[in-house]
């Protein structure tokens, strides 16, 4: 039942075991074991239901039966799968101090729980211990170390592991080379992550969404904006829908660049697409606007998300709008925005005000730029004054 996804059925059997276990019930094989017990928490596992594995796990050691590797495995994957890494990683200390020496298993639930917490080092070191003692790091250790270095932004431990599993004739799935990608772009990396695409285009892998949108995001953070473009367009070429990490980070790469038609463009495109724009989005096309002496289109774009109503700006919409007001000496209309706000009843925060301070004393409005600064400062002490302290 467990191995077929009906975990749910799998602790009723478990239940209705243990309560015959429970009235004395002499039927055969109807006492809880190590089995039973392991596939109850493997059951656990699959559903998410990480206290109730722990408290099966605290019931083992009531009854004194002893739980295997097979029980950690089950366990420390429970614990990494509701989101708890520091539990995992002691039930993973509970088993090594009994004796258990673990399997492939146990020790990948772990390096998952360093993945979770992105301490790639921690992850490292497990893989090295489980070689250490003859235990043999399948796909998905693999996977998870790489991960974990992934998260960390460490490009160059994610590929040593990526040569070291091919040199272990483990073959990389479209997931561990999509994360090796995401680990170059992190640390700034595009031309190693754009041979990893190839690579994997080379051994016969379909690129994905997600391995497109990881190599856009790889050129967009280096300021490569045009292979992005690029490689944006030979993604719907090759008929893969782009999503909406795809064209936010398509949009980024040419609003950084001070590209503001081509990141409006991406904007509308996106919206026709169906997809609906975050307020990053907006916020990038809305700087390269403001770049770009277009500050009239970013107030129609601030206007826009106002109306709509599907995605609501944020601070930094506010800011980024009211500082093109600024530099392109439109200070009335930065004024207007924080009037606008307030009339919608929607308080402006210190940021939003000290933007606008900048914005008028860029346009020589001192008298003005230091009315608001007063009002920024009783804001910011209000708020200091009636936030509770933290114990």
């Amino acid at each position: 039942l467990t191995k077929n996804g009906r975990w749910t059925e799998a602790l009723a059997m478990f239940d209705s075991v243990f309560s015959q276990a429970q009235s004395g019930s002499k039927v055969r094989g109807m006492r809880p074991d190590t089995v039973t017990y392991s596939t109850a928490i493997s059951a656990c596992a699959k559903g998410g239901q990480w206290q109730r594995a722990m408290s099966l796990y605290e019931d083992m050691e009531v009854k004194g039966i002893q739980p295997n590797e097979f029980t950690f495995a089950a366990l420390i994957t429970a614990c990494e799968k509701g989101g708890q890494a520091r539990k995992a990683f002691e039930v993973f200390e509970q088993m090594q101090a009994r004796g258990v020496v673990g399997n492939v298993y146990t020790f990948t639930a772990a390096i998952s729980s360093c993945e979770q917490t992105g301490d790639w080092q921690k992850a490292l070191k497990l893989l090295e211990e489980m070689i250490a003692k003859g235990i043999q790091p399948n796909l998905q250790s693999y996977s998870a170390a790489i991960s974990a270095c992934e998260k960390a932004a460490e490009a160059r431990p994610a590929l040593g592991l990526l040569e070291r599993m091919t040199n272990d004739k483990i073959k990389p799935d479209i997931i561990v080379y999509s994360a090796v990608m995401a680990a170059c772009g992190k640390a700034g990396l595009w031309e190693p992550a754009e041979r990893i695409f190839q690579r994997m285009k080379k051994e016969g892998l379909t690129p994905d969404v997600v391995a497109y949108s990881t190599l856009i995001q790889a050129y967009q953070r280096a300021g490569e904006w045009s292979r992005a473009l690029e490689v944006f367009q030979l993604m719907e070429s090759a008929g893969v829908q782009p999503n909406v990490i795809a064209y936010t980070e398509a949009i980024a790469a040419c609003a950084k660049a001070g590209e503001w038609r081509r990141s409006l463009g991406l904007l509308q495109r996106m919206k026709a697409d169906k997809l609906r724009p975050d307020a990053v989005a907006y916020n990038f096309v809305i700087s390269a606007l403001s770049r770009g002496g277009q500050w009239d289109a970013g107030l129609t774009l601030l206007q826009e998300m106002l109306e709509e109503g599907e995605c609501q700006p944020n601070i930094s919409t506010y800011c980024t709008v009211i500082k093109a007001c600024g530099d392109n000496g439109q200070w009335e209309k930065a004024l207007g925005v924080v009037t606008s706000m307030e009339c919608k009843g929607i308080e402006p925060t210190v940021e939003i005000l000290s933007a606008l301070t900048s914005a008028l004393r860029a346009c020589d409005q001192e008298e003005l730029a230091n009315q608001i600064r007063t009002k920024a400062m009783k804001f910011n002490t209000a708020n200091k004054t009636t936030t509770p302290k933290k114990n």
